[in-house]
């Protein structure tokens, strides 16, 4: 029987999967909270799909919604938002939590992206 311990100690294996973690957590905290994400974007709880881990391959779908910049990081935000809402439509939970991530990221780095309440106009 196999440990998370041992997949992370164990001979041969150790530094390619310390280093995709320590990866993955840098890239994790640098993600909105799940409850900000929520108010910033105007998600709701039913939206949230959960269950991926932040990867190289997030980060370069977020680079391809990054250049729609130009527009306005609160266009960006809603792109991605109507994105999750037509995965979700789809069935396709998993695209629709990467999504999630992607979004996070962009509330995270453009605080221009965040949905504005009336009182902080």
């Amino acid at each position: 029987m196999c440990s998370f311990t041992y997949l992370v100690c164990g001979p041969g294996i150790n530094e390619s999967v310390n280093r995709n973690m320590s990866t993955a957590l840098v890239m994790i905290s640098n993600l909105t909270s799940l409850p900000q994400c929520i108010e910033f974007s105007g998600l709701t709880r039913k939206e949230i799909f959960l269950g991926v881990i932040p990867s190289a391959r997030h980060r370069s779908l977020y680079t391809s919604y990054l250049l729609f910049l130009p527009m306005g990081a609160g266009v960006v935000r809603k792109m991605i938002v109507t994105d999750i809402r037509s995965f979700l439509d789809l069935g396709a939970t998993k695209r629709a939590a990467d999504l999630l991530i992607t979004l996070r990221w962009l509330l995270f780095d453009y605080a221009d992206a965040r949905l504005r309440k009336p009182d902080d106009a």
